[in-house]
């Protein structure tokens, strides 16, 4: 009943590990300072694999073909400090992968009704990751433990797939939910083709979808009916354009933020800015409260990518990867954009270079380093005074397969000595001093590594609960939909229906007979309940209603009872 196979696609991920917890009795493939990088290198050459690397004595460890292409990201699922599983993100593909920390396998895939775009948001109070999609302003929710998913969101979201159109709030949700893997949106701005931005989690019982094809943030709300979550569209709010990035001010865990930045991309051919928004969250809801447009003496911003706030919480570091004059001219640069973290009021530009996206902070010499995408070296600039420092050059040949120079993604060690980051056309793995403000060591791995996440501390659970063999993926999405059987009906309400199925509860069940049909009769009631509800909701007959709620209640029982037996047939 349950569909495999449906292409994939991966792009980069890069995960660093540091000094790994584990009992002593948990085997752990690797252990301490390892970090993972997915190859993104795909049409140039057939390479995809998953890179691992022992960063503090900066040694390649493995090499793991991966399948399909693209993979950008490799997401914990979870906080850094306790997650068992990272996901690899395959943003070419129609599912991800499961790779277990610590046996170094992967585990499963969860099969997707889009591309996916990255699972970098985590909720611990619901234990629920926000994975969004790559085609459209759309997510699903996944529960890290059962590694399935459990809600969906953003489906009924128009967008017009062939040109800008931003629709107007009005119109913009549609009545029915649209789960076509071909239904892919277009971005006005400098987002490209991924249509979502980075997810977010704004509460424990909120996230925000950025919407780059619509120019808007849509914020839904959560609520748990059983074991699947609901999610519900309760605010819209237009930007001026794209947002790329939605961020707290405090990223600490257990700060219960009130405050959170958003970046916009800008628009070069209309003349749009890119800029940075303030937000102040009242419950589960966020209120502009100032927009400051990148623009700073004859300096002007545009391609605005990631936001950055300074250890002190004082000040707002937003990168962006072209300077233009009040002339139109291009100042063949771009650099970063200081703001006020409470006026909002741009205190200076820096020029550093092409395509600068990124900023990490070393509070130990009090230097932020700027990721330059598109040239050949990173900027060092003093966070405290707000002076340039220099240039540190990177010497590395280029293989001309990949269109950055430099990947999405770096790390600051813990004491503030090291700077780590990839040289992405060609694949080398390059570590800075920060004492020295030079290059020091470096990797050579190939391909185009491009993306990824760092993860500090993890400390495994051993006693890892198994996860349900359901990817969840039938219950929300499948292809034949219930609604086409509405002439069926009578039969699913029938005494015999009723007696056969829902009063026959197999008291010794053949597990070794039985075991994949109990996984299809967990899927199977499911797929019913959602006929019964639609049932009852396009009827006025109330003793249809009445029948229904009555039935439901079987049915859920029914299907925990057998999606319990399976679990438990391994035992």
């Amino acid at each position: 009943m349950l569909k495999t196979g449906i292409s994939l696609a991966l792009a980069l991920s890069l995960t660093c590990i540091t000094a790994l917890q584990a009992d002593d009795k948990c085997e752990v493939k690797y252990k301490d300072h390892v970090l993972h990088y997915a190859d993104e290198d795909n049409e140039q050459t057939p390479k995809n694999h998953l890179i691992t690397i022992d960063y503090k004595n900066m040694k390649l460890l493995a090499k793991e073909e991966l399948d399909g292409t693209l993979n950008h990201h490799a997401d914990p699922m979870g906080f850094v400090s306790t997650a068992n599983y990272m996901l690899l993100i395959p943003k070419g593909s129609n599912f991800v992968s499961v790779y277990e920390i610590k046996t170094g396998k992967f585990i499963k895939k969860i099969r997707l009704p889009f591309r996916p775009r990255s699972a970098d948001a985590y909720n611990p109070k619901r234990n629920l990751v926000l994975l969004n999609s790559r085609d459209r302003p759309a997510a699903i929710l996944l529960d890290p433990v059962k590694l399935k998913i459990v809600g969906i969101a953003g489906f009924n979201i128009k967008c017009d797939q062939n040109k800008p159109n931003p629709y107007s709030i009005k119109e913009l949700a549609g009545d029915e939910n649209i789960f076509d893997l071909n239904y892919k949106c277009h971005a006005p701005d400098f987002g490209g083709d991924q249509i979502s931005g980075h997810p977010i989690w704004i509460s424990s019982k909120a996230f925000a979808i950025l919407d780059r094809a619509n120019r808007k943030i849509e914020v839904y709300k959560i609520s748990k009916d059983d074991d699947v979550w609901n999610t519900k569209l309760i605010q819209i709010i237009n930007t001026d354009t794209s947002m790329h990035q939605l961020i707290p001010k405090n990223k600490k865990k257990n700060v219960k933020n009130k405050v959170y930045y958003g970046s916009t991309e800008g628009n070069i051919v209309q003349g749009k800015k890119a800029g940075v928004y303030k937000f102040v969250r009242h419950g589960n809801h966020l209120k502009k409260v100032a927009f400051t447009p990148l623009e700073y003496e004859d300096i002007n911003g545009y391609q605005g990518h990631n936001l950055y706030i300074t250890p002190d919480l004082n000040d707002i570091y937003a990168p962006s990867g072209t300077f233009i004059n009040s002339e139109g001219d291009s100042l063949n640069s771009g650099g970063v954009f200081i703001l006020d973290a409470d006026s909002m009021a741009v205190e200076k530009a820096i020029k550093t270079g092409k395509g600068a996206g990124h900023v990490a902070f070393s509070k130990k010499y009090k230097t932020a380093i700027v990721t330059n995408h598109k040239d050949e070296y990173i900027s060092a600039i003093n966070y405290e005074d707000q002076e340039f420092i220099k240039n540190i050059s990177l010497d590395f040949p280029h293989a001309n397969i990949a269109s950055l120079y430099q990947s999405h993604m770096q790390h600051i060690s813990e004491d503030g000595r090291y700077y780590y980051n990839f040289w992405t056309d060609g694949g080398v793995f390059f570590r800075v001093d920060l004492d020295s403000l030079e290059v020091d060591k470096s990797i050579e791995v190939d391909g185009q590594p491009i993306q990824g996440n760092f993860y500090d501390h993890i400390a495994i659970n051993c006693d890892l609960p198994k996860p349900s063999k359901s990817d969840g993926y039938y219950r929300f999405f499948s292809s034949d939909s219930p609604y086409s059987h509405w002439k069926g009906y009578k039969y699913f309400f029938s005494k015999k229906f009723i007696k056969k199925y829902l009063n026959n509860k197999p008291k010794k069940p053949n597990f070794r007979k039985y075991s994949n049909t109990l996984l299809y009769y967990h899927d199977y009631f499911a797929y019913y309940k959602e006929l019964m509800q639609y049932y009852s909701n396009n009827t006025n007959k109330k003793w249809l209603k009445k029948y229904y709620t009555h039935l439901s209640k079987k049915y859920n029982k029914l299907s925990k009872y057998y999606l319990d037996l399976y679990n438990k047939k391994d035992d």
